[in-house]
C-alpha cells in the first residue's frame, strides 16, 4: 500500500470537510447520551455506584465492554477474567489504529493518545470519510 505524499490541503475544503465532520459528528453526540443513560442504569442494576458508573464511563470508554464489565462485576467475576474478555472485545481498535495512523503519524504523541481513548466505531468511519 502506497500513501500519497502529503500536501498541504485546500483551506477551504479543509474547512468544509470540518463543518461537515461536526455536523455529522451531532448524531453520534445524541445517541452517546442515550447510550449513557442506559450504561448507567446497568451500572446501577449491578452494584455500581453513580460515582462508579461515571467514572468507569470515563475511564473506559468502550461500548459493549462496558455492559459485558458491568454484567461481570455484577455477577461476581473475577477482574482477570473481566480485562480479558474486554481486552477481546475491543481488540478490533488495533485493527483501527492501524487504518488511521498514515494520516495520523505527524500529531503529537500526546493527542494521538486522546485520540485513543475516545476511538469509537463511529468515530472511526467518520475519522474514514473525513481523510
Amino acid at each position: 500500500m502506497t500513501i500519497p505524499p502529503r500536501g498541504e490541503p485546500d483551506p477551504v475544503l479543509l474547512g468544509a470537510a470540518r463543518r461537515r465532520l461536526v455536523v455529522d459528528m451531532l448524531g453520534i453526540v445524541a445517541s452517546s447520551a442515550g447510550f449513557g443513560v442506559v450504561f448507567g442504569l446497568t451500572a446501577r442494576a449491578n452494584g455500581f455506584s453513580p460515582l462508579e458508573a461515571v467514572v468507569f464511563s470515563l475511564v473506559v470508554f468502550a461500548g459493549a465492554s462496558q455492559f459485558a464489565a458491568a454484567g461481570m462485576v455484577g455477577a461476581g467475576y473475577g477482574w482477570p477474567a473481566i480485562v480479558v474478555l474486554t481486552a477481546l472485545v475491543n481488540a478490533r481498535h488495533i485493527l483501527y489504529a492501524a487504518a488511521l495512523g498514515p494520516w495520523l503519524r505527524d500529531r503529537p504523541r500526546r493527542e494521538r493518545a486522546l485520540m485513543a481513548h475516545v476511538l469509537t466505531d463511529e468515530a472511526f468511519a467518520l475519522s474514514l470519510v473525513h481523510f
